[in-house]
């Protein structure tokens, strides 16, 4: 018997036989996922993204930099490109670490900890002597600053419910991808009006800024550390003024001498787990979202990454202006994000009440664990996949052909935007499917997209000596088009493999 605690009630589960799971739903009334809730909420969310800032700032505000740094270290195209390709790769990896440490500790320590490195990181960055210290110092950079978003969506997790998630994702992402958005402009114009450490010294200015913000206002949110917010922690790492200070007012979260403490306390633990990202990277339904979403985020990258150098040689741009050029990605992926978000709450929404009409169509108990929340969540990817394809096909051809520079530019706008949908729709039905470890799943996708990225950074270069931008961002997209036949077999498949998991693990799940 395992029984699993969702908004609308306790479902208690219990097995008919080998092939058959009977689920009844007991009416309870719906309780706040957290204590956090209306501007409490968006100010815990906006300060987690705002730090989560500096990880998509980091790579855009350092590519149109690269023709200045080319000709101070004496290097290559290929060889600025393999500090991205680093970069990239500890993107990937660094949040399995952090966002693992995060379950276990706690947000806040964790969240902390990736700003202390990221400010040494770009403090060695500006004062870096040689390429290969330039490297190393990119990697440190990587290791601390990539890991706050996986922390982010592990906060957007401990606070947020199945049918609101989608909304606060896409905004989180919207504030997140403020990097992109405005880092090539602040790279341009600090680069060519002060040079590129000044880069450097503004990101160290910028992230001690965040973290002193994030050390005043951010309250842990772990949930197996502080319940629903009530239970204030023990150890002084998780404890943030902030939340003290409520405590002073509002007498929640209660402290040790309060009488409602032990009633707050959450029960139960969560032990260090290494491989617990390792274990959800190994799950088919994760696998089958993971090919899709990391093949267009690659495409996305590469069409950036292409970009300032095609930009620089087709239409001799210079810094500043390829550095305004990227402004479009940039403000399409904030578009994407918040478009996504509220395609998903309303198709989530939709779905649900679909659902349950038809339960009582038929005359049965409704049974909220045999939702179809894959199909839910992804059924709407199929629009954005097609866009992201068109316009790569757009860009690759009008950028070698030379075409007047807007039209590949304003592709840029649409490949972002659709990128971007993939993202928050992987990342938060990982978040739905693996509530208990919402840091490490978001992990995961990071880690998938990461990796696959950074191949394709590493090949891109050569790929269009090869194949000219045209043919290259050609074969991209009919890659990406292709990879969608995982998702109709997630959608046929995903939520069997969702609830024959919980029911074997008896899992605790709020939906």
């Amino acid at each position: 018997m395992s029984e699993i605690d969702i908004e609308s009630g306790i479902l208690t589960s219990q097995v008919r036989d080998d092939e058959e799971k009977v689920v009844r739903v007991q009416s309870a009334p719906e309780a706040p996922v957290s204590i956090y809730q209306g501007k409490e909420l968006y100010m815990i969310i906006g300060v987690s993204a705002t730090a989560s800032f500096l990880s998509t700032v980091s790579v855009p505000i350092y590519l149109p930099a690269f023709p200045d740094l080319e000709r101070d270290f004496n290097v290559t195209v290929e060889k600025m490109n393999l500090t991205v390709t680093i970069y990239s790769i500890f993107q990937g990896v660094s949040p399995i670490f952090w966002g693992t440490l995060s379950d276990t500790i706690g947000r806040r320590p964790a969240f902390v900890s990736c700003l202390i490195v990221y400010v040494g990181a770009c403090i060695g960055l500006a004062l870096s002597p040689s390429y290969w210290f330039l490297f190393g110092m990119r990697i440190l950079q990587a290791f601390g600053g990539a890991s706050t978003v996986a922390i982010l969506n592990g906060i957007i997790g401990d606070l947020t419910s199945r049918k609101s998630r989608g909304s606060y994702v896409g905004i989180a992402s919207g504030l997140t991808l403020m990097g992109n958005c405005f880092g090539p402009l602040i790279g341009a114009g600090i680069t060519s009006g002060m040079g590129w450490r000044a880069m450097f010294w503004f990101l160290v200015i910028t992230a001690g800024a965040i973290l002193l913000l994030v050390l005043l206002i951010l309250p842990e949110t772990n949930r197996f550390i502080v319940g629903d917010g009530s239970f204030y922690p023990t150890k002084i790492y998780n404890q943030s003024p902030y939340a003290f200070f409520r405590s002073r007012s509002t007498g929640v979260p209660f402290r040790k001498q309060d009488p409602e403490y032990e009633q707050a306390r959450p029960s139960g633990s969560h032990k260090l787990d290494v491989l617990a990202a390792i274990r959800i990277l190994m799950e088919w339904d994760a696998i089958l979202v993971l090919i899709p979403a990391s093949l267009h985020y690659t495409t996305w990258f590469m069409v950036l990454t292409a970009q300032s150098t095609l930009l620089s040689a087709n239409y001799n741009f210079s810094t500043a202006k390829i550095g305004y050029a990227y402004l479009a990605s940039g403000v399409g992926s904030i578009v994407g994000s918040v478009l996504a978000g509220r395609v998903m709450a309303r198709s989530y929404n939709k779905a649900m009440a679909a659902y349950k009409q038809k339960c009582i169509d038929d005359g049965l108990e409704i049974d909220i664990s045999n939702f179809d929340l894959p199909r839910a969540r992804l059924k709407p990817t199929f629009y954005p996949s097609f866009a992201l394809a068109a316009f790569a096909i757009v860009f690759g051809w009008t950028i070698e052909k030379k075409v007047q520079y807007v039209v590949p530019i304003l592709a840029t706008f649409f490949i972002s935007s659709s990128s971007m949908y993939f993202v928050n729709t992987s990342m938060t039905l990982f978040i739905d499917l693996f509530p208990e470890d919402s840091a490490s799943a978001s992990a995961v996708v990071n880690l998938a997209r990461c990796l696959v990225c950074a191949a394709g950074l590493a090949v891109v270069d050569r790929m269009i000596s090869t194949l000219g931008a045209g043919g290259t961002f050609t074969l991209m997209s009919g890659i990406c088009l292709v990879s969608m036949l995982s998702i109709l077999l997630e959608i046929r498949i995903g939520s069997k493999i969702d609830i024959k998991r919980r029911l074997k693990k008896g899992q605790h799940v709020r939906l």
